[in-house]
């Protein structure tokens, strides 16, 4: 059975800054709370300082409930025990505003009690509801609040729940003077009051189980209340099961000094354990870095940037936040620099290892020739050229695809080169076939299974669909290029200069054309089955051939057909567009390349 280390304390008055002991003395009738350590009390005594004593009726009977169970609740996590219909009624036993008369905004701390009735974790909320009805006339909803005290409570009896609280005032648009339901009915609570309490919820801020962990808190105002609570249980208490020889490490961010919440408490923290816990405060209106900037909390953790990044990097640090919503960005900011900066020392080593790497494909594009890589060790992407693709086939990668590389530095800049599929296999060759309705300047051309021809508007096209299964004219699929909508061909790579595809003549397009239906078009596309469509041989795409040339044009045989070239099925070409590839693509007769056609005057 876990116990407190706790003393019976005189709290100051809101005006004192000292932190005295004093003994107090427990009778039926008056009830002095012991305190583990001290925190100001929002009541004067006549030398600023006195033992708080607060007469109120406490019942130590709790009305017989069901109590469900759930899978949570047998991990030792109890959630949603007491919901609105039913909530638990506690009393208020203690509330002390905790910040100065000069802070912008009050912020108070409460003690409830629950009688044990409330199992709560470090890191779990409770939810309080309000008195009254809200402009519906209905009962108000209820309000979640981080706890701020350890699962024994402030008095180390499991018996109560502590919150911390700022006190809602400001102005609208309209000059009227607003203020929060929820925290002025707290704020303004006195002991002995009655209040509604549901839950405990949450498990996501659960504190680490682990007692050698690295515990990296980061908190803004009263996002310090469930960080109050884990360094309660890591330094204030005794316990059979648990004791922390870890490291704890608080950033605090508040606007002023006055506004330093539980500071007395953590300094004391620090001298309990000066190895195991760190503190550290980020003053916005009168701290400033070497800069001159405002010491906001991302500024503060800057200063330690190279220290952070190493304890981050291990397996057994947690990092914990909780605030206003606006310091996640600065936060994010600051952890990214640290990871890119980190990358950028892990890189040059790599390389000059010349180790393999394995990442993931994070996009692609062809038209460009380049993308980026996510490395599966992290750090930032990595730029990819297509000429670093080793493939079989057209060099490309997909989205999602799972490729290994070297890295390379040029220009103090890291990339990735000699990408291949996993085990150094052609990236090609990697899961599903992909492209098997061929690529070729955008789409068509150039076939990994199914032979060249084209999809896509500077696709190769071959008869009237070729290998792929677009019109080669708009791209679009669902019908041909003779009955494409399009009035006038596509010049822009392939299909031929705005002419018919049939015959290669303006004035008509090849629906009314007199050549009849037999003629495919299209240049530009790839090769039909694996071979350059220019002169015919593999290894190389058209783009390398050193015979120069190239598809497209549009001629006297429609266009010179992308796609001729040795391979299965494809290419088309001119108005012999139906035999399929072997062809030469300017005269569409067999037995010669297009590099050796004696009518390459009418390519």
């Amino acid at each position: 059975m876990a116990t407190a280390v706790s003393a019976a304390v005189s709290l100051p008055s809101s005006n004192s800054t000292s932190l005295p002991t004093r003994i107090s003395i427990i009778s039926p009738d008056r009830i002095n709370f012991k305190v583990p350590l001290p925190y100001r009390n929002v009541c004067g005594g006549g030398n600023g300082k006195m033992v708080v004593s607060i007469r109120a009726q406490v019942t130590t009977e709790a009305p017989a409930k069901v109590e469900k169970v759930s899978k949570k609740m047998e991990e030792g996590v109890v959630v949603n025990k007491y919901r609105p219909k039913d909530p638990y009624i506690g009393r208020c036993l203690l509330n002390t505003k905790i910040t100065g008369d000069d802070a912008p905004g009050e912020t108070w701390h409460m003690v409830f009690s629950t009688e044990g009735e409330v199992p709560y974790r470090e890191g779990q909320s409770i939810g309080v509801i309000p008195d009254g009805i809200d402009k519906n006339g209905k009962p108000h909803k209820l309000r979640l609040y981080s706890i701020a005290s350890s699962a024994l409570g402030d008095f180390g009896d499991s018996k109560t729940v502590s919150l911390c609280v700022k006190r809602l005032v400001y102005t609208n648009d309209k000059g009227e003077l607003v203020k929060g339901v929820c925290s002025n009915f707290l704020c303004d609570l006195k002991p002995g009051a009655e209040v509604k309490i549901t839950g405990p919820v949450g498990k996501e801020m659960l504190m680490p189980k682990d007692p050698n962990a690295t515990v990296i808190m980061l908190a803004t105002g009263t996002g310090i209340a469930p960080f109050r609570s884990f360094l309660w249980k890591m330094f204030f208490e005794k316990h059979v099961d648990y004791k922390f020889n870890g490291l704890a490490w608080l950033f605090l961010g508040v606007p002023t000094s006055s506004s330093l919440l539980y500071k007395e408490e953590f300094e004391k923290m620090k001298e309990k354990a000066p190895e195991n816990f760190r503190l550290d405060f980020a003053v916005s209106r009168e701290q400033t870095n070497e800069k001159g900037e405002k010491m906001y909390i991302q500024t503060r953790m800057a200063q330690y940037a190279q220290e952070l990044w190493e304890l981050l990097k291990k397996d057994s640090t947690f990092v914990y936040m909780c605030g206003l919503k606006g310091m996640e960005k600065g936060i994010d900011d600051i952890m990214a620099d640290l990871a890119a900066k980190d990358a950028r020392r892990i890189y040059p080593s790599m390389a000059e290892e010349n180790s393999r790497s394995r990442g993931t494909v994070r996009w692609f594009d062809d038209q460009k020739g380049y993308g980026f890589i996510s490395p599966d060790l992290g750090g930032e992407d990595l730029f990819v050229h297509q000429s670093s693709i080793k493939s079989d086939g057209f060099r490309t990668l997909q989205e999602g695809q799972v490729v290994e590389f070297l890295i390379a530095l040029e220009n103090d800049r890291t990339k990735a080169i000699e990408v291949t599929g996993p085990d150094g296999s052609s990236v090609d060759k990697i899961g599903k076939d992909f492209y098997s309705a061929g690529r070729g300047g955008r789409s068509g051309g150039f076939g990994f299974r199914s032979g060249g021809g084209g999809t896509g508007r500077n696709g190769g096209g071959n008869a009237y669909r070729g290998g792929g299964d677009g019109c080669y004219n708009c791209g679009g699929s669902g019908h041909m290029a003779r009955d494409c909508r399009r009035q006038m061909m596509n010049a822009g790579g392939g299909g031929g200069d705005g002419a018919c595809y049939n015959c290669g003549d303006y004035g008509h397009m090849a629906r009314d054309c007199n050549r009849g239906r037999g003629s495919g078009g299209g240049g530009g596309g790839g090769g039909g089955g694996g071979a350059c469509y220019n002169c015919g041989g593999v290894g190389h795409l058209a783009r390398e051939c050193p015979s120069g040339g190239g598809g497209g044009g549009y001629g006297r045989f429609g266009g010179g057909g992308g796609g001729g070239g040795g391979g299965g099925g494809g290419g088309g070409f001119g108005r012999f567009a139906s035999v399929g590839g072997g062809n030469c693509y300017n005269c569409g007769e067999q037995g010669h390349f297009a590099r050796e056609c004696p009518n390459n005057s009418a390519a």
